[in-house]
């Protein structure tokens, strides 16, 4: 009797054990690792959206070194990234965007999507600003299909200024990617500061969506050949476009993306904190 009373507080430990797990890879993981570049003001912002693709590459190497290091290059300020595991075995079972935080000495937000195993894989956000809030949103979907989300920062750029970041990796399927871009579409009316959103859309959003792309003939996938304009950026702020590329890199399936912004303050208008 009192083995089966051990076996049964056993079962009983293991399930809450992965529920908790389960539960916590819905909701958002938010470290600031002290970064904070305000008091450092530049003219432009630079921004880069890349599906990293847990990391490896076309050379089927696992390297999360080299994504730091395209990351460092590029200069960018804020970082957008899909397909970010956390504790899974095919990734060594790291935590990949604290090492990448740590690497680059960032502030992160991680919003997992998929529960796998123990661990889970989703969008992550990396800033040299402060992250102030961030959420973590599950898009509309049928039960069959990987789930998607929506991974949301409220960037502090300046003691007084905030924008919201926003980084996706939308459906393969065409219809349940309408669906998200519509949901997408109504949250971001509800924000009350501007926004930039970026992400992996899984399509060229010719039309059906509110905005218009920040860039156009940026095609970024398949990595070895592209062939498609699917790393985009949307915003609802008027700004001026400095500079946008594609990077070329053999680290993932897709190119990772960077744009250049200017924010000159006839250019860009942010809404004071409140």
């Amino acid at each position: 009797m009192k083995k089966l009373t051990i076996l049964v507080v056993l079962i009983v430990l293991v399930v809450i054990l992965v529920v908790g797990s389960f539960n916590r890879n819905q909701a958002v993981i938010l470290v600031s690792t002290g970064a904070d570049h305000r008091s450092n003001p530049s003219s432009s912002l630079k921004l880069l959206t890349f599906n990293i693709r847990h990391g490896t590459g076309l050379d089927g190497r696992l390297d999360l070194e080299r994504i730091a290091r395209i990351i460092r290059k590029s200069g960018a300020n804020l970082v957008g990234l899909n397909e970010v595991d956390m504790r899974l075995s095919r990734s060594g079972f790291t935590n990949q965007v604290k090492e990448l935080a740590a690497m680059l000495k960032m502030n992160y937000a991680f919003g997992p999507t998929v529960r796998k195993e123990l661990g889970s894989y989703g969008n992550a956000i990396l800033s040299n600003y402060p992250i102030e809030s961030a959420a973590n949103h599950i898009l509309p979907g049928q039960n069959y299909t990987e789930k998607r989300g929506l991974l949301t920062a409220r960037v502090s750029l300046s003691p007084e200024r905030a924008v919201y970041l926003l980084t996706t990796h939308l459906s393969l399927d065409k219809k349940e990617r309408e669906g998200q871009l519509e949901w997408i579409e109504a949250y971001i009316k509800g924000l009350d500061h501007p926004f930039i959103l970026m992400g992996d859309f899984n399509s060229e959003l010719d039309a059906g969506f509110a905005y218009e792309p920040l860039l156009t003939g940026i095609k970024s996938f398949p990595a070895e050949d592209a062939r498609e304009e699917i790393d985009l950026y949307f915003s609802n702020l008027d700004l001026e476009i400095i500079s946008g590329q594609a990077i070329k890199t053999i680290a993932s399936d897709h190119l990772p993306v960077l744009i250049e912004l200017l924010l000159a303050e006839e250019k860009i208008s942010l809404s004071p904190l409140e």
